[in-house]
């Protein structure tokens, strides 16, 4: 009864999208009163031709009606379903929705009716190559093949990918197993003919257009004879097709484009040169400028006399001067050539991701440039944004900044010093530059003594900056003249820099996160697959870590998102730190949820692990943010919690609740539910055990039940004084409480700008005061602070509250009070 009404509520919610996009449409569609006593096959037929007349909306009711009430697993409806959405998107004024919807639809057929659906894998293909997702795209496309290795409108949609790809073998494959099938329509006879040309087979292409002329009727194929018939010679022929196609289509560029370089080639160049003023004038397409030059080249013949004789002068001084330095620069020219080789042999070839690739480029300007090994500090742009870079190497300073945030104004400065090493005491009062960093970045350059900035660009687009620092004069100098030397070469050097980033990042793409620089969801659970298929081959253990940053969505509203991004960095960082090379998996889940896969790891050494995380990154301190970020976490071990993917990640993620629901900023080990008595004191807990779950001991616990037996037989009164001065020796402060200097430092920040009040306790420290400094410091808000001074065993704490109501002050003193004894005073 349960199963049946949760199926119901799910199919509900996903067929409540189509209704609204259908609702939309003109018609009421068909009276569901006329439904009623048809068979599940007739209604069907029936919504099929109503789907042939174009009637979406009866279409739409029909099949509703049969997944609602008489089979919620008809892989027909819910494919008619999915082609209504496909032939609407068109009309639709947010088409991400109805790619979300459609993917949703597959995903249900394939979940929840036939995980094998070679249909249901080509609509998830269909969807992310009109997203553009081309690696997605390919892999569901071939998930539906695997399923039915005959199914052709996978196998159409996967040659379009190879061709774009240019994967002109996969390609040809592709056909040819298509063709065996028996099949050809006007869509893959564009596709063939499309191929052939891409791949230069212009004769089997001529050949395939002759024979299937029938079939390219559309404009797409006759841009591409037209483009076969140009690169065969016949111009005339070409011309006439494109003009018949931008007859009705005059404004497509890539139609003109053709057209210009087939007037070009029939001479015709006046005719030419009015289409690239009108259309291209501001074009970066490097066939049109060639062309562009070319003919106003042919426009200024009238100097040429005069351009040979000066040419004629210059040449014989020239002459004269090659032949005095013709040796040395052969010998400098192969000098640089060895240099650029040595670049693509040590960084290029071997750079798998952006990490390696960082490494590589300072071994290469220290061993072939500099000549020494000098202190770098490398950064590279957020592909997100373009005034935003973040240091990938430093072996200059600790004082150096993780994040640049610099002003995008710098056009200007890129045209001047683009791919060229500059000195920053020789720019440093160039208006644009400085604005461009900013004050602050420039003092603290100097400050460092980074005296050299190598900007290298791509395409008028920054994509890295390399500092290069000199502690004394004699290393400025030696830095100065190398640089000077290898000039030419470092400006190509920097450039392949700039083009190599930009190819890692579309490679990393696939598999890493962009911000966190952790691999992604996708690769998470790809590797949780292969890492269980070890550990259950080898009898070995897997632990598996998730953590959530608390209060992050706060956070991100209290100081703005470039803040919030930056804690998720110095978090990825602190889980990178931990994870063993080649071995072990960081990766960020998604949102502010970031984990670790450690293979052949038990859960009292993953235990370890995730407490030293939690406690690395609540020693972290922000700039301008005066509150302590802390994580939760939840620990589950394969086999002891599950036996597969799905059942390991849901015991991390219920550990992971628990220990956000039970105080955050701790580590939860899954297996153990700790039930609370609402009605009772928040401290008084019961742990309670399932039949197969049994919780061990660790050392420290023994030692502790050991040392209660020994109280049991002491004097009530000892073991008082005993347990008070053991909570003394034991008590430190924990690290997101202030001194009571530093506080005060951070009133006087807020005092003038917000209402305030101060609650001050005066408490003796026992097992119960580090709870009361973690409850309280759970319930403030991110404004707000607590600081605390120890002596003589009793301890003064003072909380500054800040824009809190008389209701909720009161609230709080009343709990403090209950909890813990003590009384709290309030200074308004």
């Amino acid at each position: 009864m349960i199963k049946n009404t949760l199926s119901r509520v799910t199919i509900s919610l996903l067929l409540i999208f189509n209704f609204i996009v259908l609702l939309c449409s003109t018609g009421f569609g068909i009276d569901v009163k006329d439904l009623e006593g048809k068979s599940e096959e007739e209604l069907y037929n029936m919504a099929v031709q109503y789907y042939k007349k174009f009637d979406d909306k009866s279409a739409y009711i029909i099949c509703v009606h049969i997944i609602k009430n008489l089979n919620n697993k008809n892989k027909n409806a819910f494919y008619l379903l999915t082609e209504i959405l496909i032939r609407n998107i068109y009309v639709s004024s947010d088409k991400q929705k109805i790619y979300n919807e459609i993917l949703k639809y597959a995903d249900y057929i394939i979940n929840n009716i036939d995980f094998y659906d070679a249909r249901a894998y080509y609509y998830k293909g269909w969807v992310y190559h009109s997203l553009g997702d081309f690696a997605s795209a390919e892999y569901n496309l071939k998930k539906s093949l695997q399923n039915n290795p005959s199914y052709i409108p996978s196998m159409i949609l996967l040659l379009d990918i190879y061709i774009s790809k240019k994967d002109f073998q996969e390609a040809i494959k592709m056909t040819d197993r298509i063709i065996s099938k028996g099949y050809l329509n006007k869509d893959f006879a564009y596709l063939i003919l499309k191929l052939y040309i891409e791949n230069e087979d212009l004769n089997k292409a001529s050949e395939f257009a002759s024979k299937y002329q029938y079939l390219l009727v559309d404009e797409k194929s006759f841009y591409l004879i037209a483009v076969l018939n140009y690169k065969q010679g016949y111009y005339q022929k070409a011309l006439e097709q494109i003009e018949k196609i931008l007859a009705k289509y005059p404004e497509n560029q890539e139609y003109l484009k053709l057209k210009v370089k087939i007037l070009h080639a029939l001479k015709k160049y006046k005719q030419a040169y009015e289409i690239i003023k009108q259309t291209f004038q501001d074009t970066k397409d490097e066939e049109i400028l060639i062309i562009k030059k070319e003919i106003e080249t042919r426009n200024t013949t009238r100097y040429a006399v005069i351009a040979v004789t000066i040419l004629l002068l210059v040449s014989c001084i020239i002459a004269a001067l090659y032949l005095y330095n013709e040796r040395k620069n052969k010998q400098a020219k192969r000098k640089i050539e060895n240099i650029k080789k040595v670049y693509q042999e040590a960084v290029s070839i071997k750079a798998e991701n952006l990490d390696i690739f960082i490494s590589l480029v300072y071994e290469f300007f220290n061993n072939n440039i500099l000549g020494f090994n000098a202190r770098m500090a490398i950064y590279i742009t957020d592909p997100r944004k373009d005034n935003v870079l973040y240091c990938y190497f430093n072996n200059a300073s600790d004082d150096l900044p993780d994040v640049l945030y610099i002003f995008p104004k710098y056009s200007a400065w890129l045209s001047e010093y683009s791919n060229t090493p500059v000195h920053l005491l020789s720019i440093q009062s160039n208006p644009t530059f400085y604005d461009w960093f900013g004050g602050k970045n420039i003092v603290n350059f100097k400050k460092q003594k980074m005296h050299f900035i190598l900007p290298c660009v791509s395409k008028g687009l920054l994509q890295s900056l390399i500092f290069i620092q000199a502690l004394t004069e004699t290393e400025e100098n030696k830095i100065l003249q190398n640089l000077r030397t290898y000039k030419e070469v470092i400006k190509e050097v920097l450039e392949e820099i700039s083009n190599d980033i930009v190819s890692i990042r579309f490679k990393e793409v696939a598999y890493l996160d962009e911000l966190t620089r952790l691999y992604n969801r996708r690769f998470m659970y790809q590797k949780m697959e292969e890492e269980l298929e070890k550990a259950s081959k080898n009898n070995q253990k897997l632990s598996y870590i998730l953590c959530d940053i608390d209060n992050f969505k706060k956070f991100n509203d209290t100081y703005g998102h470039q803040v919030g991004d930056e804690v998720l960095r110095v978090v990825a960082k602190v889980f990178k730190a931990a994870a063993r090379e080649f071995f072990d998996w960081p990766f960020r889940y998604g949102g502010e949820e970031i984990g670790i896969i450690i293979p052949n790891t038990p859960t009292e050494k993953a235990y370890e692990i995730a407490e030293r995380i939690r406690q690395e990154v609540s020693s972290r301190k922000f700039e301008n943010v005066p509150t302590v970020i802390t994580i939760s976490l939840g620990l589950a071990t394969f086999p002891d919690h599950g036996k597969n993917v799905e059942e390991i990640i849901k015991a991390a993620d219920e550990a992971l609740y628990y220990s956000k629901k039970t105080g955050k900023n701790k580590t939860t080990i899954a297996g153990v539910k700790v039930l609370v008595d609402v009605t009772q004191d928040n401290s008084q807990q019961t742990v309670q055990q399932t039949p197969q779950q049994t919780v061990q001991q660790t050392p420290q616990q023994t030692i502790q039940t050991d040392q209660t037996q020994k109280q049991e037989k002491q004097p009530i009164g000892q073991v008082q004084k005993d347990a008070q001065l053991k909570a003394t020796m034991e008590f430190k402060i924990p690290p997101f409480v202030y001194s009571m200097d530093k506080l005060e430092e951070y009133y006087n920040t807020i005092k003038n700008n917000y209402k305030h009040a101060i609650m001050r306790i005066e408490a003796n420290i026992d097992d119960k005061t580090q709870k009361m400094i973690n409850d309280i410091y759970h319930n403030l808000i991110l404004m707000e602070a607590v600081g605390a001074k120890v002596e003589n065993g009793k301890i003064t704490i003072q909380i500054i509250l800040v824009d809190r109501d008389e209701k909720d002050i009161q609230k709080m003193v009343s709990d403090l009070m209950r909890k813990y004894n003590v009384e709290p005073t309030i200074k308004r």
